[in-house]
């Protein structure tokens, strides 16, 4: 090709596109070759533009006569897509379907992509057992033909209706054992041991009975058919099917308490058998248990572990598809035996226990705070010789026990307590002689169970039972003899806060206090506090006055009704205050008790000359915290059995 051939197809090229560009620009159609827009140019043989294509699919063509002479010029805006929504509703169902295009459905929904104006017809077919109800959002319609032109984004909804209502199939589970039950198609709503689906008129529903451990499948009643542990039912009408399991074995609970902590556990069903601190029950298979705990004074609760869930109440619940074992933890936040803690129930708040010298009968006042809470009578005891000398939780379980002794035939017995019942009784041994006396009670060896201080009048012997239950520990023995009968014991209470109880004792003669610190059995070391040579000054009891875990010593003046406390560590008092003056001595004090369930003892008085009760509630410093009278017993026939008072 020469160059002057080369030349003049250029410029007829670049004339073209010039003339191109003018009748675009003519015709509303911005052309440019700039790199925002993009043609695509075609041309015929006789090298003529006809026609040119954006990327915004605008089209222009061109038509010419055979001069040359352009004919015609077409635009063809661009081709826009609209949205087919289509959506089933109703009891009922069914199918729908398009005349053209693929429907993409999500449940009862679908949608499809059209181009503007595309003219479609939408079928809809009803299911089995279900009826169309009609259509909304069509531009016409024909029976179950709707028909739609997409000049925009289109919704069309279906309507299909059931004309039979849904039947119920009720599910029951009899029988001594349990097991679980499902069904296809379909999801049980269990209460208690019934359940119940909905179904579909005519459906058929395959039920499927497992049972649990300890369990045995006994068969079923209401199927259409059944064969082993399958039921079948065909849903005509209501129908109701019932699964039976059997108990084929008991299953073991067992629950342990560990720790440093004293505490009582309790199920919601059955009865825990308990032997120190391991207790089992039986249940069958299934069976749902909520275990309690309730943490003794000076102790916490720590913990449980083998539940299959707790909540926020210290609750545990088990759930017994097998024997299953769950532990409960204790820990000792107090170390303080504390005096005598007449806590009949339980419930970390002392009571009041009541014996009638002309009648026999033993009463007992549960109390709450300043009010008496419940009463009852354990039993009548006519014998005028068995006496009252103790109260102590003699097996461990957190429940104040009994412990009285026949001045006739020397026999030391013990009523075991729950609350106000006798639980069971029992006596650990009859005494050589009368000389015996016993002197206290509480827990030496810090096992949590009471022991029992004696003292033999005529050889000054001190002997001390460690007990477990009714039963005197091998390892009993005497701390010691005091000769000297001006020495007298007054009491027990830990002064050293080790969980162990000491012995507190007195000289009547020059009024010096000693106290033995023990360990078990043993004096492991001992001291004075002081000595008051004024006989006016009584040891009325001993308590632990401030929370500190060591017990103190509560004195009162006979003669001014003066209240003085030794708040003590060890053997030595490390401050003292008073309460306050009773100067009517017909104000007396009955008892050392915690009747609020702090960890501050408090004072129980009685009015000898009118009956009135009156409680102190002490707030830790020596001082009167709040106070209240529970009741007024005029009938001094009525005595109230002192915990610790001398």
């Amino acid at each position: 090709m020469s160059a002057r051939y080369r030349q003049l197809l250029t410029t007829k090229a670049n004339v073209l596109l010039i003339a191109v560009c003018l009748i675009l620009a003519a015709a509303g159609v911005g052309v440019s070759g700039a790199a925002d827009t993009q043609q695509t140019f075609s041309y015929d043989s006789l090298n003529r533009l006809t026609r040119v294509v954006y990327d915004n699919k605008t089209t222009v063509t061109y038509i010419y006569d055979k001069a040359g002479n352009r004919l015609s010029k077409t635009v063809t805006p661009s081709q826009q897509q609209t949205l087919l929504t289509l959506i089933k509703e109703g009891t009922g169902d069914g199918t729908v379907g398009v005349s053209s295009g693929t429907l993409s459905w999500a449940g009862n929904i679908a949608t499809a992509l059209y181009d503007l104006n595309t003219r479609l017809q939408v079928t809809a077919t009803q299911s089995t057992g279900s009826t169309f109800d009609g259509w909304i959002g069509c531009d016409t319609t024909s029976a179950n033909v709707c028909s739609v032109t997409m000049t925009t984004d289109r919704s069309v909804t279906a309507k299909f209706n059931s004309p039979l209502a849904p039947v119920t199939l009720t599910v029951n589970k009899t029988g001594t054992g349990n097991g679980d039950v499902t069904v296809t198609p379909g999801t049980l709503s269990w209460t208690d041991n019934a359940a119940t689906e909905k179904y579909k008129p005519n459906s058929t529903v395959t039920l499927t009975a497992t049972a649990i451990v300890g369990s045995t499948f006994d068969g079923w009643t209401g199927c259409d058919s059944a064969s082993a542990n399958v039921c079948s039912v065909n849903m005509t009408a209501n129908k109701s099917v019932t699964a039976r399991f059997t108990s084929s074995a008991p299953l073991t609970l067992t629950v342990i308490k560990s720790g440093t902590g004293k505490g009582n556990v309790a199920v919601s069903s059955g009865n825990l058998s308990w032997s120190d601190n391991t207790a089992t029950v039986k249940y069958e298979g299934n069976t749902t248990i909520t275990v309690k705990e309730t943490a003794n004074r000076g102790s916490t609760f720590d913990g449980w572990t083998g539940c299959d869930s707790f909540n926020a109440d210290n609750q545990c619940t088990v759930t017994m598809t097998k024997s299953k074992a769950v532990e409960v933890v204790f820990s000792s936040s107090d170390t303080s035996n504390g005096p005598i803690y007449a806590d009949l129930d339980g419930d970390g708040k002392s009571d009041i226990l009541w014996y009638n010298e002309a009648t026999g009968v033993v009463y007992i006042w549960l109390m709450d705070d300043t009010k008496i809470k419940s009463g009852a009578s354990p039993a009548v005891l006519g014998d005028r010789n068995w006496q009252i000398l103790g109260i102590g939780d003699f097996d461990g379980d957190g429940k104040s026990d009994i412990l009285w002794y026949n001045k006739s035939t020397f026999m030391v017995y013990i009523w075991f307590m729950d609350g106000t019942t006798i639980q069971s009784k029992g006596s650990p041994a009859t005494l050589p002689d009368g000389h015996w006396q016993i002197k206290s009670v509480g827990d030496f060896n810090n096992d949590g169970r009471t022991d029992i201080l004696f003292y033999n009048e005529s050889t000054g012997m001190v002997y001390i039972w460690l007990m477990s239950g009714r039963y005197i520990s091998s390892s009993s023995d005497s701390p010691g003899i005091v000769g000297d009968k001006n020495w007298q014991i007054k009491g027990t209470g830990d002064f050293n806060g080790d969980g162990k109880r000491d012995i507190l004792w007195q000289n009547i003669s020059n009024g010096e206090v000693y106290i033995w610190l023990m360990d078990g059995a043993k004096i492991k070391s001992g001291g004075s506090p002081g000595t008051v040579s004024d006989k006016n000054w009584q040891i009325k009891g001993i308590g632990d006055f401030n929370g500190d875990g060591k017990s103190d010593i509560l004195w009162q003046n006979t003669s001014s009704g003066m209240l003085y406390i030794w708040f003590m560590s060890d053997t030595k008092p490390m401050h003292s205050s008073s309460p306050g003056t009773v100067g009517d001595k017909n104000w007396q004090i009955k008892s050392i008790g915690y009747f609020n369930g702090d960890i501050m003892s408090d004072i129980l008085w009685q009015n000898i000359s009118g009956g009135d009760l009156y409680i102190w509630l002490m707030d830790g410093t020596g001082a009167i915290l709040d106070k209240g009278s529970p009741a007024t017993l005029s009938d001094f026939n009525w005595k109230i059995i002192p915990n610790d008072v001398f």
